[in-house]
């Protein structure tokens, strides 16, 4: 056969399964198409319907199968519904007259299925190829139907018997359908393929018909263009044929004006017949040059492939290790878990995982910087390492892989092999008294504060998920509770950080106008017998829990950093609520708010300055309390503060729970105070304490030498009074005069003066 006929020929069937392919691809593109289409019809009808939650969660059958009816007369090609509650029992079901493909029981969910997810499955169908087009029978999955089951979403647990129609229809109209959490139950439809497949016959007759003219009018073509080239061509391998006998054949004679490949073949063919013997010569040298080049990449081949081993090894240690204490990371820790968990559970024994948060590790980055820190965290490490060797259960094998550094102040320590739970505790204890003893650094004598927590496997987790989740939650409780011994996961802490976590969300979203409050507690001189001031206590009115006490979520605002935002909203409250008090003509000569430390910053001083602005209050009326820890954690820098809050902006400074921590007397005369506030600790115990007595009024002997005044807290009853009034504190603040006000119990408290009388009685 000549070439030009094996050309045609070959073109031909190129052509043909060209065609062939692109017709297949299209009508695939079409049935996918439609497929889609159907099933997000079938879909968004039945999520649009709202009455499904409540047919499903009572299990209305003539509702159930009304909805299914329209579903089949809006949706044609769907030939079968049914709706299942999510126990698996069937509420209704409707077909035309095919077996639906799901008489018992909702469609099968792969365990990894999410059960909210809709699942579209491919099931065989009941038909016989008599009820099927010729053409159609033949297809693909043509049997087949497709199966959609839609999850119904409710936010009421669809297992709750207990609840009425009326009842269920009031929840979802409050809740509005967000936050839906549950599935009542699913709605499942079915599509034969073979009805996708018959609206698709006009598209395949035009797309057939479109194919075979191309293909007809490629193969004309084909035959004109190997009518052109078939005679050059046979002409070419006749010259190169000899050429490759050996033979020297007469230059190929190339047609004036031809400049297309085949002339440029035969140029070539030229050009090889004229360089024949040249290329003989030259062959032997290139053949020496060329053995002299591979000798020489393979050699650099061979380093290039020990360079990428020796990378390969740096980064799968830097993936598994951390690079500052060279302790695995979380990941391998979490593997090495794994495994230990696996064997534990086979020989019937115990495995501990023990979370370890250096607490002060951030002040110590803040107040000494991060080099120091960073030489804190190597330091420490090693003596997690050896503490953990030197305990009595784990760390016989040498080496630290039992022992990870999972967090930026964080380490975890696995304990395995463990016969008795208990032993964990014990360990932990005596790893966590050697932590706590001070570090060496650079000459610098620096206190370790660490907390612990721990679970144990298989009580608290089967999983490494789980049992890294329990002591995970034992820490975070040690943490909240500032506690200085191992704390073990328990359900009664799981519980108290879900709540937490509860609370600080809503606190996130709370609408502070509306839910919080300030109320004032009076400060009372007793000497004169007026009120001199007010201290605005925060309170927060949960529209699901009411009134949320103070010590649960101002811990969970500190913590999560919403204390700032409620900050800037207490500081404009109470501005305005000292104008209204003003306008009432009952206001105090100072109002006082409590300031963290974490609200303390240039941006809360332009803050302050801006908000006595607005609302025209005097800043000398205006008083910030402010705690002695968040007075000494960073000195130079709150001095500086401070100082721009008194001399710039003008407010009164006060010093709270002042000698409740461990600061040297000698801070309190640096910074710019006006007041003194002895905390109520003291109140309480120098009734029954005589050293708590006389440090009492060392304290405020020191602030009148400081010629600071001075206001007692927490006063609560007469003996404390007459206490307080010996060592010279003459304003009280405390429930033996008033609990805290709202506003308008405040108005009414300072006008009528309840506290005179009982006044009187007390200094008589």
């Amino acid at each position: 056969m000549k070439v030009s006929d094996r050309f045609t020929v070959f073109s031909l069937l190129v052509a043909l399964l060209a065609g062939a392919v692109v017709l297949a691809t299209l009508l695939q593109w079409e049935f996918s198409a439609r497929k889609k289409l159907l099933l997000a019809q079938v879909e968004i009808n039945i999520a649009s319907t709202s009455y499904w939650p409540d047919i499903v969660h009572f299990r209305k059958q003539s509702a159930a199968a009304k909805e299914l009816k329209w579903l089949l007369h809006y949706i044609e090609e769907t030939t079968s519904a049914a709706v299942f509650h999510v126990d698996g029992g069937l509420i209704a079901k409707t077909s035309r007259n095919l077996l639906a493909p799901f008489d018992n029981a909702t469609l099968s969910r792969p365990e990894q299925n999410d059960p909210t997810d809709t699942l579209v499955l491919s099931i065989e169908g009941t038909q016989n190829s008599n009820e099927l087009s010729t053409w159609i029978s033949l297809l693909p999955g043509a049997k087949q139907i497709l199966a959609i089951s839609v999850p119904i979403s409710t936010t009421i647990n669809p297992l709750d018997e207990r609840i009425t129609e009326k009842d269920y229809r009031e929840q979802l109209a409050v809740d509005g359908g967000d936050g839906a959490r549950f599935v009542a139950g699913y709605v499942e439809a079915a599509i034969p393929v073979s009805a996708i497949y018959a609206g698709m016959q006009q598209t395949a007759s035009l797309l057939t018909g479109g194919v075979a003219v191309s293909i007809l009018i490629l193969f004309l073509l084909v035959k004109i263009l190997s009518r052109s080239i078939s005679k050059p061509l046979e002409l070419l391998a006749e010259t190169a044929d000899r050429i490759s006998t050996g033979q020297l054949p007469e230059q190929i004679k190339i047609r004036r004006g031809r400049h297309d490949e085949i002339a440029h073949i035969a140029t070539v063919l030229n050009g090889v017949i004229d360089g024949v013997h040249k290329f003989k010569t030259q062959l032997n040298a290139d053949k020496n040059l060329l053995t002299l080049r591979m000798d020489s990449q393979s050699k650099q081949l061979d380093q290039a492939q020990e360079e990428v081993n020796e990378t390969q090894q740096k980064l799968q240690r830097a993936a598994n290790y951390d690079a500052l204490t060279d302790l695995p990371n979380r990941q391998l820790m979490t593997e090495q878990l794994n495994t230990l968990m696996r064997i534990a559970e086979r020989e019937r024994k115990h495995v501990g995982l023990v979370f370890v948060d250096l607490d002060n590790l951030r002040r110590i980055n803040e107040t000494l910087g991060r080099e120091i820190g960073d030489q804190v965290l190597r330091q420490f490490s090693k003596r997690l390492v050896t503490a953990t060797r030197n305990s009595d259960v784990v760390g016989r094998n040498g080496d630290n892989r039992d022992v990870s550094r999972v967090g930026t102040d964080e380490f975890s320590i696995v304990l395995h092999g463990i016969e008795n739970s208990e032993d964990v505790h014990t360990t932990a204890r005596r790893i966590l008294d050697e932590l706590n003893h001070p570090l060496d650094v650079d000459g610098q004598i620096l206190p370790m504060q660490c907390v612990m927590g721990f679970a144990v496997a298989p009580q608290h987790g089967r999983k490494p998920q789980d049992l890294m989740r329990a002591a995970d939650i034992a820490l975070t409780h040690a943490k909240n509770e500032r506690s200085r011994t191992p704390e073990i996961y328990n359900l009664k802490i799981d519980q108290a950080g879900s709540i937490r976590f509860q609370l600080e969300g809503e606190l996130r979203a709370a609408d502070f106008d509306a839910e919080l409050q300030l109320h004032y507690q009076p400060q009372i001189d007793t000497e004169k017998g007026t009120v001199v001031g007010a201290e605005a206590l925060l309170r927060w009115d949960n529209p699901n829990r009411g009134m949320v006490p103070p010590f649960q979520f101002i811990p969970i605002a500190e913590d999560s950093g919403i204390i700032i935002e409620i900050g800037d909203w207490i500081i404009r409250k109470a501005c305005e609520d000292f104008q209204t008090f003003e306008r009432a003509g009952v206001a105090p000569p100072k109002i006082s708010v409590n300031v963290s430390a974490l609200q303390l910053s240039d941006r809360f001083i332009d803050l302050v300055a801006e908000t006595l602005r607005q609302t025209a209050m005097d800043p000398a009326r205006f008083e910030l309390e402010l705690t002695e820890s968040s007075l000494v954690a960073d000195v130079d820098g709150t001095l500086a503060k401070l100082q721009r809050l008194h001399s710039e902006v003008g407010v009164r400074l006060s010093v709270d729970d002042f000698g409740t921590g461990y600061s040297s007397l000698a801070y309190l005369a640096k910074f710019p105070l006006n007041e003194l506030k002895v905390d109520r600790s003291f109140v309480v115990a120098m009734e029954n304490d005589a050293n708590s007595a006389k440090v009492t009024g060392a304290i405020i002997a020191m602030a009148r030498e400081l010629e600071l005044e001075i206001v007692a807290e927490g006063v609560d009853n007469p003996n404390q009074f007459k206490m307080l009034q010996d060592f010279g504190a003459h304003v009280i603040q405390g429930f033996i005069f008033s609990k805290p006000l709202d506003p308008e119990y405040f108005q009414e408290f300072s006008r009528e003066r309840p506290f005179l009388a009982l006044l009187q009685d007390l200094t008589k």
